[in-house]
């Protein structure tokens, strides 16, 4: 969670923009420039073109309890709050689906055929919903793992952002360019535009040095040998 109140971050702006109170009343502007800033940071694969794709542990997650599908329904519901579904992990048959492009999907031509159902393999995003493939034969438990769509800063419900603080800069940094930007000041927004960047790179490595706890090794598995034929 993040240190700065939806309120601190208002006040900072406003010293930012040049105490422009026009910001404020009646149409609370601030605000509306902090919130683009945390959406485009936290829902943006790699903003302002970082060479790395940004990667927050607080906002993955995964439906604990999972969902059970119907027997004859392809699909079951995507999550109201995910931005991206990464995973469906099939709890009851213990094993992971592995996703198809809608295309494929499209092509099966049994996808809606009763005797063909079966336990699901695959999974397509698609509106509101997670297809599978096959069609559900039974009643099987899905866990789906997915990155949050973050709700804006209301100063009540959603007080403090969902990141950690050190990101909290970096948001009222951004807000900066959305806003001089709103205010036509090319020059300015220009500025923050690039010390955002700067922020970001010092920052976006850091939940990868927990890749250093790792205890593996690289081995081929007997698939990926190559072997002569005869």
């Amino acid at each position: 969670m993040g240190a700065y109140t939806t309120a601190n971050f208002e006040d900072y702006l406003l010293l930012r923009l040049g105490n422009n109170t026009a910001l404020q009343s009646p149409t609370n502007y601030l605000r509306k420039f902090v919130n683009q800033a945390y959406r485009f940071l936290a829902m943006s694969d790699k903003p302002l073109g970082s060479r790395r794709a940004l990667y927050f542990p607080e906002l993955e997650t995964s439906t604990v309890t999972g969902t059970t599908t119907v027997d004859g329904t392809a699909y079951i519901s995507t999550p109201t709050d995910a931005l991206l579904v990464r995973e469906v992990y099939d709890t009851t048959n213990k094993k992971r689906l592995d996703w198809m492009s809608w295309p494929d999907y499209i092509g099966k031509t049994d996808r809606a055929d009763t005797s063909s159902e079966s336990q699901p393999s695959y999974w397509h995003r698609s509106g509101g919903y997670i297809y599978l493939y096959q069609t559900p034969d039974a009643a099987y438990v899905m866990r789906v793992y997915y990155k949050l769509r973050v709700n804006d800063l209301d100063g009540a419900t959603y007080n403090y952002t969902v990141l950690g603080k050190e990101w909290d800069d970096v948001i009222l940094e951004l807000a900066v360019w959305f806003g001089r930007n709103w205010l036509n000041e090319p020059e300015r927004a220009e500025y923050a535009k690039k010390t955002a960047p700067e922020m970001i790179v010092g920052l976006q490595s850091i939940y990868s040095a927990e890749e250093k706890a790792r205890r593996e090794g690289f081995r081929p598995t007997p698939e990926s040998i190559a072997r002569p034929s005869y």
